[in-house]
């Protein structure tokens, strides 16, 4: 459980969902620059990603010694799932898709899946812990 805890922190998971690689057909990038470029429009990945980093940050900086912190990295992990499933799903024309096909943003894209998938599951049981004791 030491090792899904380390995996787990949150900044780790902020790091690797800013430094995702998004390969587009006319340009690809980090998906923060993404998500920067769209929060001025209001697109629903955006809010998303931003909900999700708001969550970490809170359960980080102001529920750290709560009992409340997994409950909110939980929802940030969620939120940052959220985000990256409407980005590519809402995808008409598949403009995102060479993210798939290509290397190096498989690989970084597969990363982020095992570092967020092993803060789901630290932070649910955490959550179901310390539900089962109130």
């Amino acid at each position: 459980m030491k090792v899904l805890k380390n995996i787990a922190h949150p900044f780790i998971v902020l790091i690797c969902f800013f430094g995702i690689l998004i390969s587009g057909e006319g340009f690809g990038g980090f998906y923060l620059m993404y998500i920067l470029m769209a929060l001025a429009s209001g697109y629903t990945y955006s809010i998303l990603a931003w909900l999700g980093v708001a969550c970490f940050l809170l359960g980080y900086s102001v529920f750290r010694l709560s009992k409340w912190n997994s409950l909110f990295y939980l929802s940030g992990s969620i939120f940052q799932v959220l985000s990256l499933l409407v980005f590519f799903l809402n995808s008409k024309t598949n403009y995102n898709i060479g993210t798939f096909y290509e290397l190096v943003p498989l690989t970084v894209m597969i990363v982020f899946t095992i570092i967020t998938a092993c803060s789901i599951i630290y932070n649910l049981n955490n959550v179901l812990k310390t539900r089962s004791y109130s």
